[in-house]
Parts: structure tokens; sequence; C-alpha cells
């Protein structure tokens, strides 16, 4: 973004966090119905995406960064899910290790 884009957004930004109101064209989203199936004729067969506002993304981004390092401090260290640097691997990983033991010392999950 060139720098005057950047001090108006900063600008938004800090009245959205001072305020706690986001801006109506912000909270606006136009969704985009893709089909899923060969037979598009029935709602269900499709998915859609939402297209929101760059601005609102930024937004976003900003306060998921903000918030991530309290919500870290505040789920359970087994909570991979929806997680920077962690994913189903590891928790695949641990039900692998656990069913392993169950195994070796004849237990019942």
């Amino acid at each position: 973004l060139k720098h005057d884009a950047i001090k108006v957004l900063h600008s938004i930004s800090q009245q959205v966090w001072k305020t706690q109101q986001w801006p109506q064209d912000w909270k606006r989203s136009v969704y985009i119905p893709i089909p899923k199936k060969d037979n598009a004729k029935e709602c269900s067969n499709y998915c859609t995406i939402p297209f929101i506002s760059h601005a609102s993304k930024v937004m976003l981004k900003i306060l998921q960064d903000r918030l991530r390092h309290y919500v870290d401090q505040e789920l359970p260290e087994v909570q991979e899910g929806c997680r920077r640097g962690r994913g189903t691997r590891e928790q695949i990983a641990n039900i692998r290790w656990i069913m392993e033991k169950t195994r070796e010392f004849q237990k019942n999950i």
C-alpha cells in the first residue's frame, strides 16, 4: 500500500479500536455460490465464499495478531486446532501413541 493509504487505514483502525464500532461498509460481504457437485439444481450442492472488504481483512488480521497471545495463554496445551504452529499431525501422533500403549498394556480405551 502507498503511504497515504496506510495512514488512512491506520487512522480508521485506531478509531475502530477506540470506539469498538465497526464501519458499516466493513460489515457487508458478497457471497459467491460455488457448485460443489454436478447437480447444481439443489442449494445443498453449493458452497459459498464470502468476499469482504480489504480494510476489514486488515483490521481482522490486526485483531487476530493482538489477541493470539492472550488466547494461547488461556487454551490448554492439548488444544492443537486453529493454533499457529500446531496441527492435526501432532494430534494424530498422540492418538497413535495412546493406541500403541493401550495394546502394549492390554487395556481398553
